[in-house]
């Protein structure tokens, strides 16, 4: 959590820190203020660069962004879709399975005996 609020000054496209720190390959030269050290070894700053990685720094946060909001949302979307598969997977097997009961009922031969007379059908 500290790490996100040190110093973010940058130097020529290089963060401060490692430019202060950079004794070899460095000129003094003597000013009227002060003591100064000029890198020799060190190539211009590429603006544009600083600029792309920069955009390509935002895209890739949106981007975990996005798969944070997903991976929040999508299992339980997936187990709602899920539960109504299961539901209307049930529904279908008993419509299904109802015609069967029925012809069975139909193909049952009806009762002749006169339940009157006390002879009860056997069907």
């Amino acid at each position: 959590m500290f790490a996100m609020a040190a110093p973010n000054l940058r130097v020529e496209g290089q963060n401060f820190e490692n430019f202060v720190n950079q004794p070899s390959g460095c000129v003094c030269s003597c000013s009227t203020r002060g003591l100064t050290l000029l890198p020799t070894d060190i190539t211009e700053f590429d603006e544009a660069l600083d600029r792309r990685v920069s955009a390509l720094r935002e895209q890739s946060f949106v981007s975990d962004q996005t798969v944070a909001d997903r991976r929040r949302v999508v299992p339980s979307q997936v187990q709602d879709l899920l539960t109504d598969l299961l539901q209307r997977q049930r529904e279908a097997e008993v419509r299904i399975a109802e015609p069967d009961d029925m012809a069975m009922e139909d193909t049952a031969e009806p009762c002749t005996s006169d339940p009157i007379d006390g002879v009860a059908c056997t069907n």
